[in-house]
């Protein structure tokens, strides 16, 4: 159910399937929206806040909360998204600090922003109000060339901070690992509680998953040791081609940057290719769209051989060995993080998993067959497999 990049549509019409449990939803007024942009702008130019929307559901897994904005500013009319990012059953996300101290410095096209909150008091994830994208070409819509030109792109962004990543980023793969590694037991027992309330819920993550995870965050030396290897450089987080808009004659924009941190290079490309057979197809009358898996474009060596390619056309200086050293680690942290989350996030969906899963199986299952929901579990079943090997292996050696 990864539908943050993949289907962003609100589905409102929907409303027998839209009730969510109650998102974490901020009271945040016009004037602290206007506030935010003249702090942004500081060129005393006239605000206004014309019309508000909440978007639903659009939560995904981590409980973000969105609004659509429509602004007027020194007259001129702009569309602006109002994002929270609040995360409060795993590491605090990092959105705002990217907007507020990276976005104006990485060397790839980034969502514009209007308007920013002040840092919270309880350490969380502050508001940000960005511009509001354009539709762009659906990934299954994309040329050949644009996924080898994501890779190369984001080497651009490693290439600028390799061996000098911000030190205000959190370090989930070194300093911060035991802090990082601290929820993955709830969460874990999180999904097993969903699994127990569902039996119809498919088991993309397997007991065996869950017992390989438990049995690897027991041991974080394995992985301190591998990344400690690869030089250090700012990560996207979350770096997938959901979360790229891709235009033609027009450069990438790269959006959601909620788990922005530092880390080993390796890791934003383990994303990029575990979640590359995930494309979204048109659905009724271009509603929303709908979730499909496809063989992925390139295999892990051709994605190592463009992105190293690249990264050391940029930084001749780049130590590639140790950067691939940890290729499996990388790969095996991706289940980590998924799991901190899944569980306690699907409450966000609790409407459709008591419509599909309980209350409702025959059409629910009809449903989520056609819009792609159990296509979707597929691909963690998929990625999850994967997990278990590496996983086995990474003990074994370790």
């Amino acid at each position: 159910m990864r539908t943050r990049g993949l289907a962003r549509r609100s589905l409102e019409p929907h409303a027998l399937l839209c009730h969510q449990s109650p998102v974490i939803e901020p009271q945040i007024s016009d004037d602290e929206l206007v506030a935010g942009v003249r702090a942004v702008r500081r060129d005393g130019a006239s605000v206004r806040i014309k019309k508000r929307k909440r978007l639903r559901p659009t939560a995904g897994l981590t409980g973000s909360y969105f609004e659509r904005v429509q602004l007027e500013i020194a007259g001129a009319k702009q569309k602006a998204i109002l994002k929270q990012g609040e995360l409060p059953y795993g590491p605090p996300t990092r959105e705002h600090a990217f907007f507020a101290t990276l976005a104006h410095g990485v060397p790839m096209r980034v969502p514009a922003l209007y308007g920013i909150g002040p840092v919270p008091q309880n350490g969380g994830d502050g508001w940000v109000l960005m511009e509001a994208l354009p539709r762009g070409r659906r990934i299954i819509e994309w040329a050949a060339e644009e996924t080898p030109r994501a890779l190369r792109n984001l080497a651009a962004l490693h290439a600028q901070y390799l061996g000098a990543a911000p030190a205000g980023l959190v370090r989930p793969f070194t300093r911060d690992l035991a802090y990082i590694f601290s929820f993955l037991e709830g969460g874990i027992e999180a999904l097993r509680q969903k699994y127990a309330a569902y039996p119809h819920f498919p088991r993309a993550v397997g007991e065996r998953s869950l017992e390989l995870a438990s049995q690897l965050a027991q041991r974080p030396d394995i992985f301190r040791r591998a990344f400690e290897r690869s030089p250090e450089t700012l990560l996207h987080g979350d770096y997938h081609r959901g979360n790229l808009l891709v235009r033609d004659g027009e450069p990438h924009v790269v959006f959601d940057w909620q788990f922005v941190c530092a880390g080993p290079p390796a890791y934003d490309l383990a994303v990029f290719w575990l979640y590359m057979g995930a494309v979204n197809k048109p659905g009724f009358l271009r509603f929303f769209d709908r979730i499909a898996v496809v063989p992925r474009d390139m295999t892990w060596q051709q994605v190592l051989e463009v992105y190293c390619d690249e990264l050391s056309r940029l930084r001749p200086d780049a130590d590639i060995a140790a950067i691939t050293s940890c290729a499996d680690h990388a790969l095996a942290w991706e289940p980590f993080r998924q799991l901190t989350y899944m569980g306690r996030g699907l409450d966000n969906f609790a409407g459709y998993m008591n419509f599909i899963y309980r209350d409702h199986r025959k059409i629910g299952g009809w449903f989520a067959r056609w819009v792609g929901i159990e296509e979707g579990f597929r691909l963690y079943g998929e990625v999850f497999a994967d997990f278990e090997e590496r996983a086995e292996r990474l003990l074994a050696s370790g």
